[in-house]
């Protein structure tokens, strides 16, 4: 895990849907957030992430964030 509780990420831009390196799926109603900015509300211990931009619907990891692989 890269980041914490209000940290602010920036989804990336390029995110496609379907399977993440982590083991994480990007669905498609996630990829109407790319580029924008976001606080992170929970982090879980297996790493995914909920952010405030959708109200903790969809799970995030590294790989979906600007500066992240």
């Amino acid at each position: 895990m890269k980041h914490k509780v209000g940290d602010f990420v920036i989804i990336k831009e390029n995110l496609t849907q379907g399977p993440t390196p982590y083991g994480g799926w990007t669905t498609s109603f996630m990829l109407k957030y790319r580029g924008r900015k976001s606080k992170i509300i929970y982090v879980d211990p297996e790493g995914e992430y909920l952010l405030c931009i959708d109200k903790g619907r969809w799970a995030w990891d590294d790989s979906m964030f600007e500066g992240d692989s």
